[in-house]
């Protein structure tokens, strides 16, 4: 139904543009129950945008991996089924691997009810991300990879949803790459007036929050543990030169920066469904976490709902 190509921009030579080999292995949800195993082809390829459980992962020069996971929805939840389309390729490979805790080869509770994000890490690394609860690891350089379930630092802040919806953990919630061999997870949440966890009653303290970052050290055989890099609270922000008057409400949509993973990207707006009156203009800003410090801030012409898609090439005041 549809073609796919990896863009590839120029960076001092030329740009590319290269047509992806469809994916004709059926999905899990495809097949009927009682059907044999073994994947079998189709007419029609593989949506390999409609969830995100697609991934592009750098494996050397001018040479990209590509990989979409599908986890499965009945138990027992200790396989998945991965395709992966390797440098070169013309045909892409569909493998069932196994599922295990980074804490051990115990069997895996199902912990998480859908993929929100596929990050690449270095050459080697592919996670794909629950906000809700963790996130699963491979090591694409295996001959025989294993998807490694580590869970999340923090459990996700209390919030409204419509009866069974799943809630949308994107606006406070972001995991990417820092470095060739860690991610980082920054998290949004509300606290009290107090100082600690959770919302408050007190009007004053309605839009308190803190931004928490964290970072892990991926690992195939080894344990792994987050390390809490700092926190920066929503009184440090606010006061910060050159804050001035823009909304003294929780950012959203954080993006780490590919380039130094301690500055992050937010959208700032007011809501009016909680404030009175609100000014909807969408601020984009950008801090630094570790050092706290405004870096810059600027006007987007999106709407609030859409603009945490997006990136603005170069902020500036």
């Amino acid at each position: 139904m549809f073609d796919y190509f990896l863009y590839e921009a120029g960076a001092g030579r030329t740009p590319s543009l290269y047509l992806l080999p469809g994916c004709y292995v059926s999905n899990q949800f495809e097949r009927d129950k009682d059907a044999r195993q073994v994947p079998s082809r189709k007419d029609e390829a593989r949506n390999l945008s409609l969830f995100k459980d697609t991934g592009i992962l750098r494996r050397g020069e001018g040479e990209v991996l590509v990989a979409q996971l599908e986890v499965g929805y009945d138990a027992p939840y200790s396989t998945a089924e991965l395709c992966v389309l390797r440098p070169g390729a013309q045909d892409w490979v569909h493998k069932r691997v196994p599922i295990v805790h980074h804490e051990g080869e115990g069997v895996l509770v199902r912990d998480w009810t859908e993929i929100d994000a596929a990050v690449s890490v270095g050459s080697r690394f592919m996670c794909w991300v629950d906000y809700l609860s963790g996130f699963l690891l491979c090591d694409m350089a295996e001959e025989d990879p294993k998807l490694r379930y580590v869970p999340l630092p923090v459990s996700p802040p209390k919030m409204r949803h419509r009866g069974s919806d799943r809630p949308d953990m994107h606006y406070c919630r972001k995991m990417a790459a820092a470095g060739p061999g860690a991610v980082r997870f920054v998290s949004v949440a509300p606290r009290c007036c107090c100082g600690g966890p959770g919302k408050t009653s007190c009007e004053r303290s309605s839009f308190a929050f803190n931004v928490t970052t964290w970072t892990l050290a991926l690992r195939t055989e080894e344990p792994m543990a987050w390390v809490k890099d700092g926190v920066l609270d929503c009184d440090e922000l606010w006061q910060l030169p050159n804050y001035g008057r823009l909304p003294r409400v929780a950012p959203k949509y954080p993006i780490v920066s590919s380039d130094d993973p301690d500055i992050i990207c937010f959208t700032v707006c007011e809501n009016h469904y909680f404030i009175d009156a609100a000014d909807e203009t969408v601020w984009m800003v950008e801090i630094n976490t570790r050092s706290k410090a405004l870096l810059s801030v600027v006007r987007s012409d999106n709407e609030d709902y859409s603009a945490g898609d997006l990136l603005l090439a170069k902020l500036h005041w």
